[in-house]
């Protein structure tokens, strides 16, 4: 077998976008995989830059989701849209989902987003 290609899969190769082949050193076919990169071939990385900023951008909506309904759950921003609370508790919901969506956008905008935990405290407001 030829190899043109080699990217990572997880704890596995994707060799010439066909076989799977496990990163076992008892493995044939690894070996030869491990040869071809030790010639000086590249190893494709699992996913792209932009691939990877895709899901950082992901989990920072997520942790921003779980954030703001750790104070306000839906049906809570439901009744104070709808005025069902007092205006100090709407003006309470509004700034606190205001707040989250803020720190997520400072997040999203830091240039070391890739290598950041997006769900560490530090980049989040405290609870009210």
């Amino acid at each position: 077998m030829k190899i043109e290609t080699v990217k990572t899969v997880g704890n596995s190769y994707l060799v010439n976008e066909k076989i799977v082949v496990p990163n076992v050193s008892e493995n044939t076919i690894c070996r030869k995989v491990q040869a071809w990169l030790d010639a000086g071939n590249t190893l494709i990385p699992e996913f792209t830059d932009t691939e990877l900023m895709a899901l950082k951008l992901v989990e920072a909506n997520a942790e921003c989701t779980r954030r703001i309904e750790l104070y306000w759950n839906q049906v809570g921003q439901l009744n104070a849209a709808l005025g069902v609370y007092s205006d100090e508790n709407v003006e309470a919901c509004k700034s606190w989902i205001a707040s989250n969506r803020n720190a997520r956008a400072a997040l999203v905008d830091r240039v070391d987003i890739l290598t950041i935990d997006v769900t560490d405290n530090t980049y989040w407001p405290e609870l009210p």
